[in-house]
């Protein structure tokens, strides 16, 4: 399979959710830029991601075009540049992203892009969760700003619309 690459965001929103495994049973590895690698190494509450770096199925890859990413990082994050052109240098399966302008970028760039949500779905669909929705209420109850189209679209794709 090919590779895929995470920004900060959907790492740190599994891992809140106590569902960081997922990227691992549903992708095997995960690839990161340094800078993702820098935002999550020294953060106590991502233990969980630092160890899923030690055990070595999220491995940091540096991008090597140094001037994509200085220009990606004229309108996106540092993290969210690298991502992009590290998905760009290994032409990825998917590139996770969840904030709207790097999807943008990423989906203009012909990247497949795909976010946390989606993420769930899959799990839910190859049978790694039962449910989406209360991983959602989760996401929601840590302050992730779900539109209310958006959660109700998640759900009914997940089969769990009321």
């Amino acid at each position: 399979m090919p590779p895929v690459i995470s920004n900060t965001g959907p790492l740190i929103a599994l891992a809140d959710i106590g569902q960081l495994e997922l990227l691992h049973h549903l992708f095997n590895n995960i690839l990161i830029p340094p800078a993702v690698r820098a935002e999550v190494v020294n953060e106590p509450a991502l233990a969980v991601v630092q160890t899923a770096i030690a055990q070595g199925w999220i491995v940091e890859q540096r991008p090597s075009d140094t001037s994509a990413i200085r220009l990606l990082n004229e309108t996106l994050d540092l993290g969210e540049s690298e991502a992009i052109a590290l998905a760009q240098q290994t032409a990825p399966h998917w590139i996770i992203l969840d904030d709207l302008a790097a999807r943008h970028v990423a989906e203009a760039m012909g990247l497949p892009v795909i976010g946390t949500l989606g993420v769930l779905l899959q799990a839910k669909e190859t049978g790694h969760i039962t449910e989406v929705k209360p991983l959602l209420d989760k996401l929601r109850d840590l302050s992730l700003y779900l539109s209310e189209a958006l959660y109700t679209s998640v759900l009914k794709s997940a089969g769990e619309a009321e």
